[in-house]
């Protein structure tokens, strides 16, 4: 277990700098069709900065709760489940 711990803390160091980098307004990463057909590229980026945030919190809160494996299955269910919804969200809005 102790070698998910580190894996999820890496993932979610990686997944901070991602979100930090695109609230800051750089969205030189993200291709598709909803960026490519949105006239406000920076502010769906910082939604999408959100988003990402908030998966890197869940991750991290999964590599913090990785004794259990019951923890792990309902915190990244929940993550999942609630970052599915508000990408979807944001995919309609900037569309």
């Amino acid at each position: 277990m102790i070698g998910f711990r580190i894996m999820m803390f890496f993932v979610s160091i990686i997944s901070y700098i991602i979100a930090i980098s695109l609230l800051k307004g750089n969205t030189a990463g993200i291709h598709g069709k909803v960026y490519e057909s949105t006239t406000d590229k920076v502010g769906y980026g910082k939604a999408l900065g959100k988003i990402i945030l908030f998966m890197a919190c869940g991750i991290l809160c999964c590599a913090i709760a990785a004794r259990g494996s019951r923890d792990i299955v309902l915190i990244l269910a929940a993550v999942i489940a609630i970052s599915s919804s508000c990408l979807v969200k944001i995919q309609k809005r900037f569309k």
